[in-house]
This record gives structure tokens, C-alpha cells and sequence, in this order.
């Protein structure tokens, strides 16, 4: 395919991101290729994000701030994530907008990777996103659960439902009709389905955002039980609703028949394939890593069902009552 010139810019949403920021823009400002423009949109920081934001950018006129002032409480029905992202394209000039995530790190290539990989063509791109080499076991346990690739000497990752690295074309933004903002949660997992019914999405290699959650046990479910109780709430990942659900169906049957018959060969069947589920490609990976880190993602296996049915379903129950 034929390839022009383009220009692309660069986008990020922040709230109360204190302790991240300034690895954000340190980050960016180390990149080999600079971006034609990078709009940050604060949705109403009161930790000083704003403030700090500001004093790092001063008299960078690669930066634009904007302060989103609108009041967006618990009790509105716009999502503050999807209004911020739609603010900062909006005040784009770019054929491009890549998007990034204050709570990741990017490597100096990273806008290079995809500027690389861009052709003028085609329209969605995606890096991924992979957990850094220091995130604890919780973190190893819970990746693939939140969509993260395990730890590896590389910057590349498979492409993923998310924003924290990823490019879109103008025209295909405008064709999607922007991020929905009737979405609190999941609002970049519904843009992303939505742009792939009308344009493949790309891996670009070299362009994976790097994240360190730092989970403990409680935090990982919680972070699942948000997923999900959004994922009811709009009434999306339907697909994955119903396979966890059958899991469910399956881990109860087992364990009943175990213990009112004594009948093993299902349940043995059942937990074979569960333990396929839990580890996939990634056993050999958490061996070298960590031993915990092999029994957490099995104990979290066999919850997941039942925090994400549960959830989904009080979210889907929400939704119909208001």
C-alpha cells in the first residue's frame, strides 16, 4: 500500500494521578519522535495533579492542559473518562490520535513504533499492554484477568481492548461517533468493539504501555468485581458473561457430584480444563517468576466466575431500574 506523510497526536486523560505524572511527562519527553501535539485533559484533580501538570509543562508548547470544570459526581449519568478522551480529540488537528494512560511508563521508541508502523490506509492501532518487571505476584496472578501481557525483556504486547496504548485515524473517530459518554467503566472496551466492526485493528510491535498495578489479593478482585458491574451496567461483554457463567454451572455440578455420589470423572474433567483456562501459555512463564504466583492465578481461576456472574448481573440489575 502507498504511504504519505501524516502527523499525529497525542492524547491522555488524568484525575488525581499525583504520583504518576511526572514519570508521564518524563516519559514523553524522552521520546525519539515527538508527536505534533499532546492535550492532557484533568477531570478535576484535588491532589495537586493539575498544579504539579502545569509546572511541568511551562513554556512546553508541545502541551496543551485542559481543565475540565464540569462537576461530574457519582450521581451524573456522564462518564468523566469518555468526556475527557472526547475533549482532548476534539482539540486535536492531527490524521492521528494516540492515546496513553498516566498510570503506564513508555519506553523512548514508543511513539516511533507506531509512527513506523502507521500506514495511511488503515486506521486502528493497538501496542497492548504488559506488566513491568517489578509487579508482585497478585499482579503476575491477575494479568490476563485484566487484560495485561506477563513481564518479558521487550516493549511488545498483543493488541488489547484498551486505551493505555493505542491509535486511531481521525476519520475512524468520527466514524465510531467518538467514546460514548453514558459510560463510567469500560468506556475504551466499548469504543474499541465498535471501531473493529469497521477497521482491523493493527499490532504495532515495540508499542506496549508497561504498568505496575501493585495489587494485594483484595484489590485484584475489586478491580475484576468494577470490570464487571460496568460490564452489566452497559450491557456489553455478553459473550463473556456467558462463559463465565457456564463455568460456573460446571464447578457447581462437579462439586455436588462429588460430594452426594462420589463421582470424579466430570469434576476431574472440570478441573483439568479449569487449570487450562487459569495458566494457558503462561505456566511455564509464572514458574520461573514465581511459585505463589502459579497458586494465586488458580485460586483467582476458580473465584473469577462468581465475582464477575455476581457483579455483572447487580450491574444489569441497575441498569434496568433506573
Amino acid at each position: 500500500m502507498g504511504r504519505r506523510s501524516f502527523n499525529i497526536d497525542l492524547i491522555c486523560t488524568v484525575k488525581n494521578e499525583f504520583s504518576n505524572i511526572k514519570s508521564l511527562i518524563s516519559d514523553l519527553n524522552k521520546q525519539t519522535e515527538v508527536p505534533n501535539r499532546i492535550v492532557i485533559v484533568d477531570g478535576g484533580s484535588n491532589d495537586g495533579t493539575y498544579e504539579l501538570l502545569m509546572d511541568l509543562v511551562r513554556n512546553n508548547n508541545k502541551f496543551l492542559i485542559i481543565q475540565d470544570d464540569c462537576d461530574l459526581d457519582e450521581n451524573t449519568n456522564i462518564g468523566p473518562i469518555a468526556r475527557g478522551r472526547n475533549i482532548a480529540i476534539k482539540a486535536c488537528s492531527s490524521d492521528f490520535i494516540l492515546m496513553a494512560d498516566a498510570g503506564c511508563r513508555y519506553h523512548e521508541n514508543w511513539i516511533k513504533a507506531y509512527k513506523n508502523k502507521i500506514n495511511i490506509n488503515e486506521s486502528l492501532y493497538s501496542g497492548g499492554s504488559k506488566l513491568s518487571s517489578n509487579s508482585t505476584d497478585i499482579d503476575l496472578a491477575v494479568a490476563p484477568l485484566l487484560g495485561f501481557d506477563l513481564p518479558s525483556k521487550d516493549y511488545s504486547a498483543k493488541p488489547s481492548g484498551s486505551c493505555r496504548s493505542l491509535c486511531i485515524s481521525r476519520s475512524l473517530y468520527n466514524d465510531v461517533g467518538g467514546f460514548r459518554e453514558i459510560f463510567k467503566t469500560g468506556e475504551d472496551t466499548d469504543f474499541i468493539s465498535r471501531a473493529k466492526r469497521v477497521a482491523k485493528m493493527i499490532s504495532v510491535e515495540e508499542g506496549a504501555a508497561i504498568y505496575t498495578p501493585n495489587y494485594n489479593l483484595p484489590d485484584a478482585c475489586k478491580k475484576l468485581i468494577s470490570y464487571a458491574y460496568g460490564d452489566g451496567m452497559y450491557y456489553q461483554s455478553k459473550k463473556r458473561f456467558l462463559k463465565m457463567s457456564l463455568r460456573v454451572l460446571f464447578q457447581v455440578t462437579s462439586f455436588m457430584l462429588i460430594f452426594t455420589a462420589g463421582y470424579m470423572l466430570l469434576p476431574t474433567i472440570y478441573l483439568v480444563a479449569e487449570t487450562f483456562f487459569a495458566y494457558r501459555s503462561g505456566f511455564l512463564i509464572l514458574y520461573k517468576k514465581s511459585i505463589r504466583a502459579i497458586f494465586y492465578r488458580f485460586l483467582l481461576s476458580l473465584l473469577t466466575p462468581y465475582l464477575y456472574c455476581g457483579s455483572y448481573v447487580y450491574g444489569l440489575k441497575r441498569a434496568l431500574t433506573q
